[in-house]
């Protein structure tokens, strides 16, 4: 049963940490396995049989619901949708099953009108290697050809791109997320009273809650996608240590850091792809692994440190992190709030509720086990 429950949560922390804006670490904190994940990473090698033994369920957990849901997450969030694209200006019908830029720009193809339900747009290359994306609404954004991959789906080609507006079921993905945030903050209670805080724990709360609020305020690039190269496998290496840091601090959201950093759709669609059997995605996804773990072994040894030293401001500090959290994540999909009707406003409460009741029973049973 116990192993059942370990491999349950690292589920919701594997898919918290596709989703910009959650934290794996704010979950893990929900949960109450925080102390114990970072307790078994920092003692690896000291109580080795012990440590991966308590940890390997979660491993696998964690696993499962990055690899497992990250093409559905993808979708509710509307992360990329298939767009139909009109090719029907080449010069010689395609055939192949996949396209890149270079091909469509060989037959003499240079903008493309794309169709996804009741949206449209166009497609115009504006430089060698350069694409402008042009909405139904005038609005543009510029990506590289290398991040166009066209898919052969019966008698169409599809391209995945961003869809215009929200999809319907981002609000209720995000709100449910809420609630698993909302519905852990009794373990941080158990372990800090607000009533006890001096002066120098309310300016830490103060200082990390604007942390992360102040994120999603940041502009965003436009995600890259990631050309397999030396140089490129390097760079994957060293955003994995960055992310993993972020997912390890409970509040900072790795997937957020990914998104500012303009990497998230390179490592979403790398991972989708994998999935899909395209196994030379992991020249991305490998290099991106290692640099993970390595940067989780760097930041956990620091955490541990403070949870002995300075285990009030410690605490302190996480709950500004993980009250701001879900501020942060009304910010940065406020977007949502234009497309909602009543009846999606009704699913979303239901959502909120059943996440906080979901990471109430799970820190609930984890505060038992312990």
């Amino acid at each position: 049963m116990q192993w059942f429950l370990d491999i349950l949560r690292g589920a919701v922390i594997g898919i918290s940490n596709i989703i910009p804006g959650v934290s794996g670490g704010t979950m893990a904190v929900s949960m109450g396995i925080y102390d114990r994940l970072i307790n078994d990473i920092t003692h690896l090698f000291k109580s080795f049989k012990r440590s991966v033994t308590d940890v390997l369920p979660i491993a696998i957990g964690v696993l499962v619901g990055i690899f497992a849901f990250s093409a559905l997450i993808g979708g509710l969030l509307g992360v990329s949708v298939p767009w139909e694209a009109d090719l029907s200006q080449a010069k010689a019908p395609f055939t192949q099953n996949r396209l890149t830029a270079s091909d469509v720009v060989n037959e003499g193809v240079t903008e493309i009108s794309l169709k996804h339900g009741d949206e449209t747009a166009t497609l115009k290359q504006t430089g060698a290697n350069s694409w402008t994306f042009v909405d139904q609404n005038g609005n543009e954004k510029t990506m590289t050809g290398s991040a166009l991959k066209f898919k052969r789906v019966n008698d169409v080609y599809e391209l995945e791109l961003s869809p215009v507006k929200p999809p319907l079921t981002k609000m209720p993905t995000i709100f449910a997320f809420i609630g698993l945030i909302l519905g852990g903050l009794n373990v941080i209670f158990q372990r800090v009273k607000p009533k006890e805080f001096t002066g120098t724990n309310w300016v830490l709360f103060a200082l990390f809650f604007a942390l992360v609020v102040v994120l999603p305020l940041l502009s965003i690039p436009r995600a890259q996608t990631a050309n397999v190269s030396f140089g490129t496998m390097l760079l994957m290496v060293v955003l994995g240590m960055i992310a993993s840091a972020t997912m390890v601090i409970p509040g900072v959201s790795g997937s957020m850091i990914l998104m500012l950093l303009g990497y998230y759709e390179a490592v979403i669609g790398s991972l989708n792809s994998l999935r899909g059997g395209d196994f030379s995605a992991l020249l991305v996804i490998g290099p991106f692994g290692v640099g993970v773990v390595l940067g989780i072994f760097l930041i956990a040894k620091l955490i541990s440190t403070l949870l002995e030293k300075a285990p009030k401001p410690t605490f302190a500090a996480i709950l500004g992190l993980v009250l701001a959290s879900p501020v942060a994540l009304l910010i940065q999909n406020s977007e949502c709030f234009g497309v909602a009707t009543v009846g999606n406003w009704l699913i979303s409460l239901v959502c909120l509720a059943a996440g906080f009741v979901v990471s109430w029973l799970l820190s609930k049973l984890g505060t038992e086990n312990k």
